[in-house]
C-alpha cells in the first residue's frame, strides 16, 4: 500500500513515470540492502553472480518488467484490488500444471483455486 502512496505523491506527468520512479527507487534500496547483507554474510556469491551473469541479467530484466507492471497497476487503482486480482496468476499456474505438464491435482487443489475464483469475482462484483 505504501508503493501506491509513494507513486502518487510524485505528481508526476503520467502514471508510468510515477511508477517506474517508484519502482527505481525501490529497487535501489532492495539492492543497498541486499548487497550489504551479502558483503557481511556471503561474499562468495558475488563470484557467483558474476560468472551467471547472462541468466542474472536477464532474470533481473524480467523481474523488474513484472514488478513496472505491478507498480503501474498500484498506480491506477487500489493496491489491495491490484494484488486480489494478481492472484489470477494462480489460475494460470495450475491450468499449465493440468493441460501442459499432465500432472494430476488433488482435490484440496481444486478447492483452493475455486475460492481464490470465489474471491476475484467476490471482489470484481462488490469491490
Amino acid at each position: 500500500m505504501s508503493y501506491r502512496a509513494a507513486s502518487l505523491s510524485l505528481g508526476g506527468p503520467d502514471f508510468l513515470t510515477q511508477a517506474t520512479l517508484t519502482l527505481v527507487a525501490t529497487l535501489v534500496v532492495q539492492v543497498v540492502v541486499m548487497g550489504g547483507w551479502m558483503l557481511w554474510r556471503e561474499r562468495e556469491e558475488f563470484s557467483r553472480i558474476a560468472k551467471a551473469w547472462k541468466v542474472s541479467f536477464f532474470a533481473g530484466v524480467c523481474g523488474a518488467g513484472a514488478s513496472l507492471c505491478w507498480f503501474s497497476a498500484m498506480t491506477l487503482q487500489n493496491a489491495a484490488v491490484v494484488k486480489a486480482l494478481g492472484q489470477i496468476e494462480l489460475l494460470f499456474t495450475f491450468a499449465a500444471t493440468v493441460f501442459f505438464f499432465r500432472e494430476k491435482i488433488a482435490p484440496r487443489e481444486v478447492t483452493g483455486c475455486l475460492l481464490i475464483t470465489g474471491g476475484i469475482l467476490v471482489l470484481l462484483v462488490f469491490g
